[in-house]
């Protein structure tokens, strides 16, 4: 028998300027840890245990990049990735959220060495992460996740069709 599957949580949000519908993008620093090294990214980080997703991502918010009223909107994605090595210790599933907040200057922690309020183009030339790219991407095509899943499913409906 297999055993149950025990993976990391993470939440991720696509922060938009409510002013200029500019979007964050965060260069993570090259000393905080090995892991995508001066790459541009999203906001990204890890649940505690019996924390609720929404409360992750504004902690993760506040201790990163020092804002405190984000304003969690829709969810843009659901992923799956290994953070390193194909093991359990590395494996992640979760959840980013198209944001806002009202904040022109984030307060970086050692984790990004880097800010810029961007436009979609713009961080698509910045990001070479496949899966925050796709993040972008769907956000600058308009998408979210619960329009993907009825999408998803309404392929399989039409490939498994009921008898």
């Amino acid at each position: 028998m297999e055993e149950i599957a025990r993976v990391m949580f993470g939440v991720g949000g696509l922060i938009v300027n409510a002013k200029t519908r500019k979007i964050l993008v965060l260069k993570r620093s090259s000393t905080h840890s090995d892991f995508n090294q001066e790459k541009w990214e999203l906001l990204f980080g890890r649940k505690n245990e019996h924390e609720g997703i929404v409360d992750a991502l504004h902690r993760e918010a506040k201790e990163e990049i020092g804002i405190e009223n984000l304003v969690v909107g829709s969810a843009l994605r659901i992923w799956h990735f290994y953070r390193g090595p194909n093991s359990a210790a590395n494996e992640i599933i979760g959840i980013t959220f198209v944001c806002e907040t009202e904040t022109n200057e984030p307060i970086l922690s050692a984790e990004h060495s880097e800010f810029r309020w961007v436009g979609p183009d713009e961080a698509l030339e910045l990001i070479n992460v496949p899966g925050i790219r796709e993040d972008i991407s769907l956000y600058k095509a308009g998408k979210a996740a619960s329009e993907i899943w009825v999408s998803e499913m309404n392929a399989s409906l039409q490939r498994y069709p009921a008898d």
